[in-house]
């Protein structure tokens, strides 16, 4: 059932004399520009190079709750499509029954334990929508490692303090999807949960009618607005990873909804990340100027990250210290991650390096501040380097020879590599979702 809100309901009354005044979705450009800033603190900044150690330890702990294979990404992927997620996972069935259980009955089904360790969240890429009629601006993280778009409601718990909320009374186009609520869980615990909604979203000329969007209640006190500062999270994603459920009323993802309303000429955006100013989403296509020669194209091997075929990993001297992986290209992770055995593996390969266990924690590794690394990935036959500028996060500690270098290990599900914006802001990245493929090119 589909409750408006209040600011709604009289005019339901005479909905065949006010359809003709509701806002309609405007004839886009070809594509249209969201500018995007970065707050990530990881980088160092200023004349002595030190690593944010803090925040890159941090950084690592979320990324590991992210893919984890019991966080609740894994159980959308099963809700919708009846398939596993990652193949070490055997129990995921009980625990998403547990879930859509849950949905059914109109509340979040909650694990047992929330734990909030994490108290800092970097390399955010921010841009600007608006909800509601009129319209509410909101400034949210792009993310492609998750599908959902949520936003705080007014009633949100304290984790919400100083952001903009969404006020579904003050909107005249807010409808309520009553009885159906959402959670997107990690890994360790934290969590975000809510009520669901379908109002107008605009990104720039970009405009979505009745596209559906969480109203978070709650927010774990790592996505408080010290440790996450964009107001939101809007993913992009495929649908399969949606912590919104499969029912009458909600409309899928955002992306979704603008391509259902003919508001992009093609499914296709693209990143052009860099450090400072100037960083930018671009949706419909390609934005030009700002990548040069050919898109090199891979295919996507499942539906749910962006996830390609990575076929070498390669070190100095043109050495392949690792094949036949996996890449989930994620623009809401930093670093690039990979198991522990292909991350030594590399470094190995690299003279002096050695792993700060005792210093940073397992997986962290630093390397001669004066000879950096090269990394080089390799998808679809074409060798991408690492900026080198890029791997390095900086000294150790101050007057360090010692450098930590942006590729860690962790247990990651499948042995999939998890590239972030350490690789992302040395390339043009886009991402095709009418056929299914991730492009690469060489920045302008």
């Amino acid at each position: 059932m589909i409750v408006p809100s209040s600011a709604a309901a009289a005019s339901l009354l005479a909905l065949p004399l006010l359809s003709s005044a509701l806002p309609q979705p405007v004839t886009p450009p070809q594509g249209f520009s969201i500018p995007l800033r970065s707050r990530s603190s990881l980088v160092p900044r200023g004349p002595d190079h030190v690593a944010n150690i803090e925040s890159l330890t941090r950084h690592a702990a979320f990324a590991g709750s992210k893919y984890n294979p019991h966080a609740s990404f894994a159980e959308n992927f099963f809700r919708h499509t009846g398939k596993k997620l990652f193949d070490l996972v055997e129990d995921i069935g009980d625990a998403v029954g547990d879930a859509v259980e849950g949905f059914t009955k109109g509340k979040v089904a909650q694990r047992a334990t929330f734990a909030d360790p994490l108290t800092d969240y970097d390399g955010l890429w921010a841009g600007k929508i608006t909800i509601g009629t009129p319209p509410v601006e909101f400034e949210v993280d792009w993310d492609t490692g998750s599908a959902d778009l949520f936003v705080p409601l007014d009633a949100c718990n304290a984790s919400c303090a100083n952001r903009v909320k969404y006020t579904p009374s003050q909107s005249s186009t807010s409808v309520t999807i009553d009885g159906q609520a959402f959670l997107l869980s990690y890994g360790d615990g934290s969590r975000t949960s809510g009520n669901l909604y379908n109002d107008t979203i605009s990104a720039g000329p970009l405009t979505a009618v009745g596209a559906t969007f969480g109203g978070a209640t709650y927010m774990s006190n790592s996505l408080s607005f010290q440790n996450f500062p964009p107001g939101g999270l809007a993913g992009l994603s495929f649908p399969s990873l949606s912590a919104f459920p499969d029912v009458p009323g909600v409309g899928g993802t955002f992306l979704d909804a603008l391509k259902a309303q003919g508001q992009l000429d093609a499914g296709i955006f693209g990143f052009y990340l860099r450090e400072g100013e100037g960083s930018s989403l671009f949706f419909g296509g390609l934005e030009q100027g700002k990548y040069t020669g050919d898109v090199s194209w891979s295919p996507v091997v499942q539906e749910s990250y962006w996830l390609i075929d990575l076929e070498k990993v390669i070190s100095i001297g043109n050495n392949a210290t690792a094949s036949d992986r996996k890449a989930v290209i994620d623009s809401g992770t930093t670093l690039i991650y990979a198991s522990f055995g292909d991350v030594s593996a590399f470094y190995s390969s690299i003279p002096n390096a050695t792993e700060e266990k005792d210093k940073l924690g397992a997986g962290f590794w630093s390397f001669p501040c004066a000879s950096a690394p090269q990394l080089s990935l390799q998808f679809t036959g074409k060798v991408w380097t690492v900026n080198s500028a890029h791997f390095n996060l900086g000294q150790l500690e101050a007057g360090s020879d010692r450098c930590i270098g942006g590729l860690v290990g962790m247990n990651t599900p499948n042995n999939y590599w998890i590239v972030g914006s350490v690789f992302m802001k040395g390339v043009y990245s886009a991402f095709d979702f009418d056929t299914k493929r991730v492009g690469f090119a060489q920045l302008a």
